[in-house]
Protein backbone atom coordinates (compact mmCIF):
# COMPACT_ATOMS: atom_id res chain seq x y z
CA UNK A 1 0.00 0.00 0.00
CA UNK A 2 1.07 3.81 -0.82
CA UNK A 3 2.32 5.37 2.46
CA UNK A 4 -0.74 7.68 3.86
CA UNK A 5 0.27 11.35 3.14
CA UNK A 6 -1.08 14.00 5.52
CA UNK A 7 -3.90 15.88 3.90
CA UNK A 8 -3.55 20.02 4.29
CA UNK A 9 -6.13 22.73 3.43
CA UNK A 10 -5.16 26.20 2.98
CA UNK A 11 -7.82 28.79 1.69
CA UNK A 12 -6.60 32.53 0.63
CA UNK A 13 -7.52 35.23 -2.25
CA UNK A 14 -4.18 34.60 -3.91
CA UNK A 15 -1.84 32.38 -4.28
CA UNK A 16 1.64 32.05 -5.43
CA UNK A 17 3.62 28.70 -6.53
CA UNK A 18 7.16 28.37 -7.47
CA UNK A 19 8.34 24.69 -8.72
CA UNK A 20 11.45 22.98 -8.63
CA UNK A 21 13.61 21.18 -11.50
CA UNK A 22 11.69 18.52 -10.83
CA UNK A 23 8.25 19.93 -11.54
CA UNK A 24 7.33 19.15 -7.48
CA UNK A 25 5.67 22.25 -5.37
CA UNK A 26 9.29 23.97 -4.21
CA UNK A 27 7.55 26.86 -2.11
CA UNK A 28 3.81 28.42 -2.38
CA UNK A 29 3.24 32.50 -1.29
CA UNK A 30 -0.57 32.72 0.03
CA UNK A 31 -1.90 36.10 0.51
CA UNK A 32 -5.39 37.44 1.99
CA UNK A 33 -7.08 35.94 4.86
CA UNK A 34 -5.24 32.57 4.92
CA UNK A 35 -6.65 29.55 6.70
CA UNK A 36 -4.58 26.73 7.20
CA UNK A 37 -5.37 22.96 8.44
CA UNK A 38 -3.54 20.04 8.71
CA UNK A 39 -4.17 17.13 11.28
CA UNK A 40 -4.91 18.32 14.52
CA UNK A 41 -3.26 21.98 13.89
CA UNK A 42 -5.47 24.81 12.46
CA UNK A 43 -3.85 28.30 11.55
CA UNK A 44 -4.51 31.40 10.37
CA UNK A 45 -2.73 34.70 9.28
CA UNK A 46 -2.77 37.46 6.83
CA UNK A 47 0.17 36.03 4.96
CA UNK A 48 1.61 32.65 4.51
CA UNK A 49 4.93 31.28 2.79
CA UNK A 50 5.20 27.36 2.68
CA UNK A 51 8.24 25.99 1.91
CA UNK A 52 8.18 22.88 0.88
CA UNK A 53 11.74 21.62 0.73
CA UNK A 54 12.50 23.16 4.58
CA UNK A 55 9.19 21.23 5.15
CA UNK A 56 7.86 24.66 7.50
CA UNK A 57 5.36 27.22 7.07
CA UNK A 58 5.75 30.62 8.20
CA UNK A 59 2.61 32.93 8.99
CA UNK A 60 2.22 36.59 9.49
CA UNK A 61 -0.96 38.81 10.67
CA UNK A 62 -1.50 41.40 12.85
CA UNK A 63 -1.76 38.80 14.95
CA UNK A 64 -1.55 35.45 13.35
CA UNK A 65 -2.89 32.64 15.60
CA UNK A 66 -2.25 28.93 15.63
CA UNK A 67 -4.22 26.34 17.71
CA UNK A 68 -3.12 22.78 18.58
CA UNK A 69 -3.65 20.46 21.05
CA UNK A 70 -1.18 22.09 23.54
CA UNK A 71 -3.46 25.17 22.95
CA UNK A 72 -3.39 28.68 21.21
CA UNK A 73 -0.80 30.55 20.31
CA UNK A 74 -0.66 34.69 19.11
CA UNK A 75 1.71 36.71 17.18
CA UNK A 76 2.92 38.71 14.50
CA UNK A 77 4.95 35.70 13.21
CA UNK A 78 4.20 32.00 13.81
CA UNK A 79 7.13 29.59 11.52
CA UNK A 80 5.77 25.92 12.01
CA UNK A 81 8.10 23.16 10.88
CA UNK A 82 5.96 19.83 9.57
CA UNK A 83 9.11 17.36 9.95
CA UNK A 84 9.84 17.79 13.85
CA UNK A 85 6.43 19.79 15.02
CA UNK A 86 8.49 22.83 16.25
CA UNK A 87 6.31 25.53 16.39
CA UNK A 88 8.49 29.24 17.01
CA UNK A 89 6.68 32.35 17.69
CA UNK A 90 8.48 35.74 17.72
CA UNK A 91 7.75 39.69 18.18
CA UNK A 92 5.28 39.61 21.20
CA UNK A 93 3.35 36.47 21.85
CA UNK A 94 -0.21 35.93 23.57
CA UNK A 95 -0.88 32.15 24.46
CA UNK A 96 -3.58 30.08 26.28
CA UNK A 97 -1.98 27.11 27.22
CA UNK A 98 -4.37 24.10 28.11
CA UNK A 99 -2.89 22.72 31.72
CA UNK A 100 -5.50 19.52 32.08
CA UNK A 101 -2.91 16.65 32.96
CA UNK A 102 -0.18 19.18 31.43
CA UNK A 103 1.72 21.74 32.98
CA UNK A 104 -0.18 24.26 35.99
CA UNK A 105 1.49 27.34 37.91
CA UNK A 106 0.07 25.55 41.02
CA UNK A 107 -2.49 22.58 42.14
CA UNK A 108 -5.40 24.88 43.28
CA UNK A 109 -6.01 26.31 39.26
CA UNK A 110 -5.48 22.52 37.75
CA UNK A 111 -7.38 22.25 35.23
CA UNK A 112 -7.62 25.76 33.99
CA UNK A 113 -5.79 27.14 30.99
CA UNK A 114 -2.51 29.50 31.55
CA UNK A 115 -2.50 32.78 30.06
CA UNK A 116 0.77 33.77 28.84
CA UNK A 117 2.70 36.94 27.44
CA UNK A 118 6.18 37.42 26.59
CA UNK A 119 8.33 38.19 23.52
CA UNK A 120 9.27 34.77 22.08
CA UNK A 121 7.55 31.96 22.20
CA UNK A 122 8.98 28.11 21.17
CA UNK A 123 6.61 24.87 21.48
CA UNK A 124 8.21 21.68 20.78
CA UNK A 125 6.49 18.09 20.29
CA UNK A 126 9.36 15.92 20.72
CA UNK A 127 10.45 16.42 23.83
CA UNK A 128 6.89 18.03 24.97
CA UNK A 129 7.55 21.70 26.19
CA UNK A 130 6.43 24.89 26.25
CA UNK A 131 8.98 27.73 26.34
CA UNK A 132 8.31 31.38 26.91
CA UNK A 133 11.85 34.02 26.77
CA UNK A 134 11.87 37.85 27.57
CA UNK A 135 9.20 39.62 30.01
CA UNK A 136 6.95 36.57 30.55
CA UNK A 137 4.04 37.23 32.12
CA UNK A 138 1.98 34.31 32.98
CA UNK A 139 -1.46 33.48 34.91
CA UNK A 140 -3.44 30.70 35.56
CA UNK A 141 -6.77 30.82 38.18
CA UNK A 142 -5.68 32.66 41.38
CA UNK A 143 -1.85 32.36 40.63
CA UNK A 144 0.43 34.84 38.81
CA UNK A 145 3.91 34.71 37.68
CA UNK A 146 6.87 36.68 36.53
CA UNK A 147 10.22 36.05 34.98
CA UNK A 148 12.48 35.98 32.20
CA UNK A 149 11.90 32.51 31.26
CA UNK A 150 9.74 29.98 31.09
CA UNK A 151 9.53 26.76 30.49
CA UNK A 152 7.12 23.81 30.72
CA UNK A 153 7.76 20.00 30.62
CA UNK A 154 4.94 18.04 29.94
CA UNK A 155 6.21 14.78 30.43
CA UNK A 156 7.77 15.57 33.38
CA UNK A 157 4.85 17.60 34.69
CA UNK A 158 7.32 20.56 35.94
CA UNK A 159 7.81 24.12 35.68
CA UNK A 160 11.04 25.89 35.51
CA UNK A 161 11.23 30.02 35.80
CA UNK A 162 14.28 31.90 35.87
CA UNK A 163 15.71 35.14 35.84
CA UNK A 164 14.10 37.78 38.10
CA UNK A 165 11.03 35.40 39.21
CA UNK A 166 8.37 36.59 41.28
CA UNK A 167 4.72 35.00 42.01
CA UNK A 168 1.85 36.09 43.77
CA UNK A 169 -0.48 33.91 45.17
CA UNK A 170 -3.71 35.20 46.00
CA UNK A 171 -7.59 34.98 44.69
CA UNK A 172 -8.78 35.44 40.91
CA UNK A 173 -9.58 38.96 39.83
CA UNK A 174 -13.17 39.17 39.41
CA UNK A 175 -13.30 41.12 36.06
CA UNK A 176 -11.80 40.09 32.60
CA UNK A 177 -8.43 41.55 32.58
CA UNK A 178 -6.15 39.57 33.81
CA UNK A 179 -3.60 42.67 34.23
CA UNK A 180 -0.79 42.40 37.14
CA UNK A 181 -2.34 45.87 38.19
CA UNK A 182 -5.59 44.15 39.14
CA UNK A 183 -4.12 42.32 41.58
CA UNK A 184 -3.71 45.35 44.04
CA UNK A 185 -7.40 45.42 44.29
CA UNK A 186 -8.00 42.00 45.61
CA UNK A 187 -8.96 41.42 49.22
CA UNK A 188 -6.78 39.11 51.86
CA UNK A 189 -3.14 38.26 52.19
CA UNK A 190 -1.36 37.45 49.17
CA UNK A 191 1.90 35.00 49.47
CA UNK A 192 4.48 36.79 47.52
CA UNK A 193 8.02 35.13 47.11
CA UNK A 194 10.73 36.37 44.37
CA UNK A 195 13.99 34.83 43.82
CA UNK A 196 16.61 34.10 40.62
CA UNK A 197 14.97 30.53 39.61
CA UNK A 198 11.84 28.66 40.42
CA UNK A 199 11.33 24.64 40.03
CA UNK A 200 7.52 23.26 40.73
CA UNK A 201 7.63 19.75 40.76
CA UNK A 202 3.56 19.43 40.41
CA UNK A 203 3.54 15.39 41.17
CA UNK A 204 5.06 16.66 44.32
CA UNK A 205 3.34 19.86 45.08
CA UNK A 206 6.76 21.45 45.72
CA UNK A 207 8.00 24.86 44.52
CA UNK A 208 11.44 25.56 45.16
CA UNK A 209 12.81 29.03 44.76
CA UNK A 210 16.64 29.57 44.48
CA UNK A 211 18.90 32.48 44.72
CA UNK A 212 18.10 35.09 47.14
CA UNK A 213 14.87 34.14 47.98
CA UNK A 214 12.45 36.32 49.55
CA UNK A 215 8.89 35.92 51.13
CA UNK A 216 6.20 38.55 51.95
CA UNK A 217 3.22 38.75 53.20
CA UNK A 218 0.75 40.74 55.46
CA UNK A 219 4.18 42.56 56.18
CA UNK A 220 6.10 39.69 56.92
CA UNK A 221 9.81 39.05 55.67
CA UNK A 222 11.45 36.19 55.51
CA UNK A 223 14.65 36.14 53.19
CA UNK A 224 17.42 33.02 52.73
CA UNK A 225 19.10 31.60 49.94
CA UNK A 226 16.37 28.78 48.79
CA UNK A 227 12.89 28.40 49.52
CA UNK A 228 10.85 25.41 49.21
CA UNK A 229 6.77 26.09 49.55
CA UNK A 230 4.92 22.70 49.84
CA UNK A 231 1.28 22.58 48.78
CA UNK A 232 -1.58 21.33 51.19
CA UNK A 233 -4.21 18.57 50.34
CA UNK A 234 -6.91 21.53 50.24
CA UNK A 235 -5.71 24.61 48.00
CA UNK A 236 -3.41 27.17 49.72
CA UNK A 237 0.06 26.10 51.33
CA UNK A 238 1.40 23.77 54.21
CA UNK A 239 4.63 25.52 54.62
CA UNK A 240 7.39 27.13 53.76
CA UNK A 241 10.65 26.31 54.29
CA UNK A 242 13.36 28.87 54.18
CA UNK A 243 17.48 27.88 54.34
CA UNK A 244 20.98 29.89 53.98
CA UNK A 245 21.02 32.50 55.89
CA UNK A 246 17.54 32.95 57.03
CA UNK A 247 16.16 36.38 58.24
CA UNK A 248 12.90 36.68 59.72
CA UNK A 249 11.38 40.80 59.77
CA UNK A 250 8.55 42.13 61.44
CA UNK A 251 8.32 45.62 60.93
CA UNK A 252 5.63 46.17 62.21
CA UNK A 253 6.80 45.23 65.89
CA UNK A 254 10.16 46.18 65.00
CA UNK A 255 11.65 42.78 65.76
CA UNK A 256 14.18 40.97 63.38
CA UNK A 257 14.95 37.67 63.67
CA UNK A 258 18.36 35.79 62.03
CA UNK A 259 19.35 32.32 61.97
CA UNK A 260 19.88 28.87 59.47
CA UNK A 261 15.99 28.16 58.84
CA UNK A 262 12.66 29.18 58.58
CA UNK A 263 9.33 27.39 59.10
CA UNK A 264 6.16 29.29 58.39
CA UNK A 265 3.15 28.52 57.94
CA UNK A 266 1.63 30.56 55.49
CA UNK A 267 -1.35 32.71 57.46
CA UNK A 268 -0.55 31.09 60.50
CA UNK A 269 0.69 33.26 63.39
CA UNK A 270 4.03 31.66 64.16
CA UNK A 271 7.02 31.34 62.84
CA UNK A 272 9.72 28.80 64.17
CA UNK A 273 13.76 29.71 63.87
CA UNK A 274 17.11 27.13 64.29
CA UNK A 275 20.30 28.21 64.33
CA UNK A 276 23.65 28.05 65.71
CA UNK A 277 22.90 30.33 67.69
CA UNK A 278 19.14 31.91 67.03
CA UNK A 279 18.95 35.51 67.42
CA UNK A 280 16.17 37.76 67.97
CA UNK A 281 16.80 41.76 67.80
CA UNK A 282 14.69 44.93 68.61
CA UNK A 283 14.39 48.32 67.47
CA UNK A 284 16.11 49.75 71.00
CA UNK A 285 19.07 46.86 70.39
CA UNK A 286 17.89 44.64 72.89
CA UNK A 287 18.90 40.64 71.71
CA UNK A 288 17.10 37.50 72.53
CA UNK A 289 19.69 34.25 71.93
CA UNK A 290 18.64 30.65 71.85
CA UNK A 291 19.22 27.47 69.49
CA UNK A 292 15.35 26.96 68.72
CA UNK A 293 12.84 30.30 69.01
CA UNK A 294 9.32 30.72 68.11
CA UNK A 295 8.22 33.73 66.90
CA UNK A 296 4.27 35.36 67.31
CA UNK A 297 3.34 37.79 64.76
CA UNK A 298 0.60 38.47 66.76
CA UNK A 299 2.19 39.89 69.77
CA UNK A 300 6.11 39.98 68.90
CA UNK A 301 7.02 38.22 71.12
CA UNK A 302 9.34 34.91 71.12
CA UNK A 303 9.98 31.80 73.34
CA UNK A 304 12.91 29.80 73.67
CA UNK A 305 13.14 25.98 72.99
CA UNK A 306 15.60 23.30 74.70
CA UNK A 307 17.48 21.87 71.88
CA UNK A 308 15.96 18.15 72.53
CA UNK A 309 12.44 19.42 70.83
CA UNK A 310 12.40 17.74 67.17
CA UNK A 311 13.70 19.15 64.21
CA UNK A 312 11.53 21.96 62.39
CA UNK A 313 10.88 19.82 59.05
CA UNK A 314 7.34 18.08 58.83
CA UNK A 315 7.31 14.60 57.84
CA UNK A 316 8.05 15.08 53.84
CA UNK A 317 11.18 17.86 55.07
CA UNK A 318 12.78 15.46 57.87
CA UNK A 319 15.68 14.68 54.90
CA UNK A 320 17.06 18.31 55.95
CA UNK A 321 19.46 18.12 58.23
CA UNK A 322 19.29 19.42 61.62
Amino acid sequence: FAEEVPLRRICSETADATLGADGSLAEALFDGGVDLQEDALQAHGDQMLADESAGSVELLGDPAWLLNERGRLESPRIVYSREDGRIRATDGVRALVQSEGQIALGSSASGEPIRIQAEEAEWSSSPSTVYFRDQVRAWQGENFLLADELQGDVEQARLTASGSVRTVWRPEPEASSLEPSDYGQQEGEPLEVTAQKLVYERGEGLMTYSGGSRAHQAGRIIRCTEIRLREGDSEGFDELLCEGAARLEDPEKGKTVTGERVLYTPNGSTARIVGRPVVMRDVNGTEIRGRILIYNFDSGTAEIQIETVPDISSQELQDTPP
